[in-house]
């Protein structure tokens, strides 16, 4: 029992899950996002008799399930693998009793012969915001039973036979679903004579014999732990149940979740929903023809997840009418981006194979560094059979990481870029130019991603605030052909997440958990600081991502004919090419003042990187400064040339002209974006130097 004179203050451990915000000297729970990845535990491991008492401080409308709380023998101080839940998942991982949090509640167990101790008998709701819920576990000789404790009652024993000795007890809580928000009760003590009385009775007596003694009531609950204060009614009258008994909105069947306020559903109605509207995204384009090849990129999450389960049902024997296309898997590891050892990528890459292999498609595995080493250009409809890439075993997974350079580089180019805005921003595009060099080369006219409607919302505000506004008709539509050759798709748009989470639970469909260059960081980014904003909003206003949903569909990108026109890194049109009096313009003035130390200005200067009389930036090997090697179509082909920062910005849009702002060293730009910088500058130079002798085609007669 509690022996010291006052309880110390009672914290949550700073390691938890990785949607949970600690706030308040760490005395606060508040889940961010979702509604899994919500364990907390308690700063220390409980004694015998501490309560440990939380307060539902803010709830979530439109989830399913409450908090869960419990005890653990597993040390959050061991930074042990955190799953999703705590219920199945802690409890099944051993060592961890769970309890969960529902609207009504018996107030005992059943005994060892089966029988309940009091009858079953309904408790008020105790999932509102003020309910406080506590644990705590009481010493029967070499083992512990835990006890749970709703609004100062004790609920009796609700797990017995817990072995104590085995390692210590933290308590453990996972603020799930309908739960947003908790805050510890601090709990304060004086060790009296009561309490020595209470000791040495409960140490003599067992909980079975301590209802038959011939004692008052209030004592009685005095010796239970039930948290009585002086003068208060110790039967305070209790709430009229409230039954919320939802039918699905279909077949009138018992609803066993709810998408939106008045969207509730059954599993197979809700199955029949989700796979419809998935079905309906692909059939009304008409974009995918009957045998294509598409290429599908899995990331392990949710969404993606859900994406892959739902193509491979649509294309199973129990499919009403089969999906006609060809997929193939291809799984990109970022691990570079955070530093991730060799070990933890391979870990992470065999766990996403192993789910990508029992789906019979083809697979492959790229790193996100492999960018740094593609080709301007890549060969169209050829299978690349000494391609790496294509993996078929975990053995082969080693061959994954063999790119030693262009890991340095790529951390290199991450390590310059100061702000985590630009870093998320590069590894999209990066990744993006990987996913459609792999299509070419493998012979894929299509691209499909599992970006839900929740996503891409955020997308949309998030592109608008770093100056992508002209391109977010591209980025959240259903159909993104800014690539001549290849078009990516997103056929669970519609979808928000918080369906997409639901059609996992009910199918139990994996998902692998991999740390991102966000994960664990708060606003730090503006896409995070978005999706905040975007998911508090859905909370209370079921139709937000919708809204936003609709609004970027009235919007329209007008696509280039040249790839001259489009920006080197994220291939949108370019959006720079504006009058001398427009915004940009004076942006581009006010840049070059602060860099310039004279008063003579030149912020339209056109040099390129080779003039033909001897560029300080163009100088093959074994020639003289003063040399230009005149190769090829007539300009500079030398390798040692060097793009000045003017000629990389002329080359990208407003969006990326912000992304390589803090980039020192331009150079540590991907080899497949400055090539194709090059090139232009070769090309607008050749056509200065014959446009004297080109015919102008308003001129020439009918």
């Amino acid at each position: 029992m509690i022996k010291n004179a006052l309880l110390t203050m009672t914290r949550f451990h700073p390691y938890h899950g990785q949607n949970i915000r600690l706030l308040h000297d760490n005395m606060v729970a508040y889940r961010e996002t979702s509604f899994a990845h919500a364990l907390t535990f308690s700063e220390k491991p409980l004694r015998p008799g501490e309560i440990f008492l939380v307060e539902i401080e803010k709830n979530e409308r439109g989830w399913s399930g409450h908090m869960r709380i419990g005890l653990t023998q597993f040390n959050p101080a061991d930074h042990f693998e955190l799953p999703q839940y705590a219920l199945p998942d802690l409890h099944n991982m051993g060592k961890s009793w769970i309890f969960a949090v529902t609207k009504s509640h018996n107030k005992v167990m059943l005994n060892e012969e089966g029988d309940t101790d009091n009858g079953d008998e309904p408790y008020q709701s105790v999932i509102d915001v003020g309910s406080r819920i506590g644990i705590m576990y009481k010493v029967n000789g070499d083992t512990a039973e835990m006890r749970f404790i709703i609004n100062g009652e004790d609920q009796g024993p609700c797990a017995r036979y817990i072995p104590y000795q085995g390692g210590n007890l933290h308590a453990v809580v996972d603020v799930y679903g309908t739960t947003k928000q908790v805050r510890i009760i601090q709990l304060y003590g004086v060790s009296t004579l009561q309490n020595a009385c209470r000791d040495r009775i409960l140490q003599l007596t067992s909980e079975d014999d301590l209802n038959k003694l011939p004692l008052p009531k209030k004592l009685k609950q005095f010796l239970r732990y039930e948290l009585v204060q002086e003068g208060e009614d110790v039967s305070p009258a209790r709430k009229e149940k409230i039954v919320e008994e939802r039918t699905c909105m279909k077949c009138e069947k018992k609803a066993v979740l709810v998408t939106r306020v008045n969207d509730a559903f059954c599993k197979e109605c809700f199955m029949v929903y989700v796979t419809h509207k998935f079905r309906a995204a692909i059939g009304k384009s008409k974009l995918i023809r009957d045998g294509e090849s598409v290429l599908v990129g899995v990331s392990g999450g949710q969404a993606s997840s859900c994406l892959l389960h739902l193509i491979q049902e649509g294309l199973s024997g129990r499919a009403h009418k089969k999906l006609r296309f060809k997929p193939g898997l291809v799984f990109i590891d970022e691990g570079a981006t955070i530093g991730m050892s060799a070990e933890e990528r391979l870990a992470n890459c065999t766990q996403v194979l192993e789910i990508m292999e029992k789906t019979g498609f083809p697979c492959y595995l790229k790193a996100l560094e492999q960018a740094m080493e593609l080709e301007r250009e890549a060969v169209t409809n050829t299978a690349d059979q000494t391609d790496t890439a294509s993996m078929t075993s975990v053995e082969d997974l080693t061959k994954l990481h063999r790119y030693d350079k262009a890991e340095e580089e790529l951390r290199a180019l991450m390590d310059s870029l100061k702000s985590v805005s630009a870093k998320e921003d590069l590894i999209k595009s990066l990744r993006h130019k990987i996913l459609i060099d792999l299509a070419l080369k493998k012979g894929y006219s299509k691209v499909m991603l599992g970006d839900c409607s929740t996503r891409l919302a955020v997308r949309l505000l998030t592109d608008i605030a770093q100056g992508r506004g002209a391109h977010v008709a591209m980025d959240t539509a259903f159909a993104d052909n800014r690539c001549n050759d290849i078009t990516i798709v997103r056929p669970i748009r519609d979808f928000s997440s918080k369906e997409v989470a639901m059609f996992n639970i009910l199918n139990n469909v994996p998902s692998v958990f991999i740390p991102r260059i966000t994960t664990k960081v708060y606003s730090v980014s503006i896409e995070h600081l978005t999706e905040r904003f975007v998911t508090g909003l859905q909370a209370e206003y079921p139709s937000t991502t919708s809204n936003i949903m609709r609004t970027g569909e009235k919007l329209h990108t007008e696509k280039k004919s040249s790839s001259e026109n489009q920006c080197a890194i994220c291939q949108a049109p370019l959006d720079t090419d504006v009058p001398s009096s427009s915004a940009l313009s004076a942006v581009r003035f006010s840049e070059t003042v602060s860099r310039c130390s004279s008063v003579t200005l030149s912020i339209f200067s056109t040099d390129t990187a080779c003039d033909g009389g001897g560029d300080k930036t163009c100088q093959s090997e074994g020639q003289k400064e003063s040399e230009c090697c005149g190769r090829g179509d007539g300009s500079c082909q030398s390798k040692e040339s060097k793009l000045t920062r003017d000629e990389v910005e002329s080359a990208l849009c407003y969006a990326c002209r912000l992304l390589i702002k803090d980039l020192g060293d331009v150079s540590k730009l991907p080899k497949h974006i400055l090539d194709d910088i090059s090139q232009r500058q070769r090309r607008t130079k050749m056509k200065s130097e014959i446009e004297d002798f080109l015919l102008d085609p308003s001129n020439t007669p009918d």
